[in-house]
């Protein structure tokens, strides 16, 4: 058996696990500086609808955006809420 993916796999996972903590370490200021200038609901708030704007963009970048249809709209108001 070769060795070198088994490496190879070690070397991406401690990568995806170093640059986990470097986004939870940089995160964690930034809603304690975010939590001083707005209550707890805004910021969230606002944390969510920034999210649902990268996404939308993301996805429409990519050319994967597609409006839900009306057979899934119960779906998608039963996740939403």
């Amino acid at each position: 058996m070769n060795a070198a993916p088994a490496a190879a796999s070690a070397r991406r996972g401690a990568a995806l696990l170093a640059l986990t903590i470097v986004f939870f370490g940089t995160g964690w200021p930034a809603v304690k500086i975010g939590l001083e200038s707005a209550t707890p609901l805004w910021f969230a708030v606002a944390r969510t609808g920034i999210c649902a704007a990268v996404a939308a963009t993301l996805l429409v970048v990519l050319g994967r955006f597609a409006v839900p249809g009306r057979d899934d709209l119960p779906l998608v108001l039963s996740v939403g809420g």
